[in-house]
C-alpha cells in the first residue's frame, strides 16, 4: 500500500512512493503536477468524468496519465461478458458526442470563479441577461410545485423571485441561474437523482440551452457505463 506523507506532498518531483488512480478527474492547477512521476492515472477516454474540470480552465492531473478506451481498444465484448454475462446488453458510451459536449460546457464560464457570478440586472451589473428564465404558473400551488422540482444541490446557486397572480394566471417566478447552478443540475443527472427526463423538462436559462441539448444527447448514448469499475478492470486486464 502506498504511504503518503503530508509534509512531502509539495516536493516538485515526489518519487519515493507509487500510487495508481483510476477514473481520475483533473483536480489541480499546479505547475508542477507532471513532476510527480510516481503517480499513475489510468483513464478510460470514453469516461466523461475524466474530462472535468476543464483543461481550458487550466486543470490537469498529478503524475503520469495513461489512456485506453473500451470502444477504440475493442473491449466492448469483454465488458459486456463481465457486466451482463452472455446477455444482449451493449456498452453505451458518448464518445461520438463527447467533444462537442465538452466544448459547449467549457464556454458556459471562463473559469471556475466565473461559475458563481450573477450577471443579471436584478442581482448584479446586468451585463448579461441570459441567465434569467421566467416560469409561468396558473396558481400559487403550481408555482411552488415547479420550484420543488429544482434539486436541492442546485438551489444555493440561483435566486428565485416569486410573483403574485390572479385566479387563473400570473403566479410566475424568475430563476436567475449562475453557471454553477447548471453544473449542479448536471451532477444531479449523472448521479441518478434527477434523471434524464426531469433534466430535459427543467426550464434552463438561454445561456445553458445549447449545453443542455448536448448533455441530453450524450446521456442517451451513455455517460454512466464508461465510469464503471468494470470498465477500468477491462482496461487494466487487456491493455
Amino acid at each position: 500500500m502506498p504511504f503518503f506523507c503530508a509534509c512531502c506532498w509539495d516536493r516538485p518531483f515526489y518519487d519515493s512512493t507509487f500510487a495508481y488512480t483510476f477514473a481520475t478527474p483533473a483536480t489541480t492547477t499546479s505547475a508542477n503536477a507532471t513532476g510527480y512521476r510516481s503517480i499513475y492515472n489510468i483513464i478510460n477516454t470514453d469516461d466523461f468524468v475524466t474530462y472535468l474540470p476543464f483543461t481550458g480552465w487550466g486543470f490537469t492531473r498529478y503524475g503520469v496519465t495513461k489512456t485506453a478506451s473500451i470502444i477504440y481498444n475493442n473491449l466492448e465484448g469483454e465488458w459486456e461478458k463481465l457486466v451482463h454475462g452472455k446477455g444482449g446488453f451493449d456498452y453505451n458510451a458518448s464518445v461520438w458526442t463527447m467533444g462537442k459536449t465538452l466544448e459547449v460546457l467549457e464556454k458556459i464560464a471562463t473559469d471556475r470563479n466565473d461559475c458563481y457570478i450573477y450577471t443579471c440586472s436584478c442581482h448584479s451589473s446586468g451585463n448579461s441577461t441570459d441567465i434569467t428564465i421566467t416560469n409561468y404558473g396558473i396558481s400559487e400551488s403550481s408555482r411552488e410545485k415547479a420550484i420543488e422540482k429544482i434539486p436541492k444541490n442546485a438551489l444555493p446557486y440561483c435566486k428565485i423571485t416569486r410573483y403574485i397572480g390572479g385566479p387563473v394566471s400570473g403566479w410566475n417566478f424568475d430563476v436567475c441561474q449562475t453557471p454553477e447552478y447548471f453544473m449542479q443540475l448536471l451532477a444531479a443527472t449523472m448521479g441518478g437523482e434527477l434523471g434524464l427526463v426531469k433534466f430535459a423538462t427543467l426550464n434552463i436559462a438561454d445561456r445553458y440551452e445549447s449545453a443542455k441539448g448536448k448533455i441530453s444527447s450524450s446521456r442517451i448514448f451513455g455517460i454512466e457505463e464508461p465510469h464503471y469499475c468494470e470498465s477500468y478492470y477491462c482496461i487494466v486486464s487487456n491493455t
